[in-house]
């Protein structure tokens, strides 16, 4: 099965969603956008799907778009394709030693000399090993590159 589109109702009549579940510091504004977290310091927010992934070949494509009045705060925004759901921790809103896929975009170096940020790359987590949170997943790092998200229009995750 594959997890329906977060798309425009993003709640129902009950102020609900049917699909996803959202948490944290997470705004939703039934008709209009959902908010992960505002520009002010020490959000996190996130958003789940209810509904397992259980397809064999799968494609995610998201859309985003990151603004406010201020600089950016905060460490970053995670995409994770894990056993785990709906847990909140330390590694960009998500728990550590998930077991899965996950997307990082990095916007704050921590320690991690010749990286230009923000910085975004993939981690396959065991279920055991930590995120190397002080060196901006150095150790973790599948393959990463530095990016300007806000030149992107669309951004496309592939899993087969």
């Amino acid at each position: 099965m594959i997890p329906p589109p977060l798309e425009q109702p993003f709640l129902d009549s009950n102020l609900q969603s049917r699909f996803f579940d959202y948490g944290g510091d997470t705004i939703v504004r039934a008709d209009k956008y959902v908010r992960l977290v505002s520009d002010q310091p020490s959000q996190s927010g996130w958003i789940f799907s209810r509904i397992p992934l259980s397809a064999t070949n799968w494609e995610i494509e998201v859309e985003f778009s990151v603004h406010g009045k201020r600089n950016l705060f905060g460490d970053g925004m995670g995409i994770f394709v894990t056993k785990e759901r709906a847990t909140q921790g330390p590694v960009f809103g998500f728990q550590d030693k998930f077991e899965g896929l996950a997307i990082l975009v990095d916007t704050y170096r921590n320690n991690r000399p010749g990286t230009v940020f923000p910085y975004i790359m993939g981690m396959i987590g065991d279920g055991k090993t930590a995120y190397d949170k002080d060196n901006d997943g150095k150790s973790n790092e599948i393959g990463g590159c530095s990016v300007s998200y806000h030149r992107c229009k669309n951004m496309y995750l592939f899993g087969y």
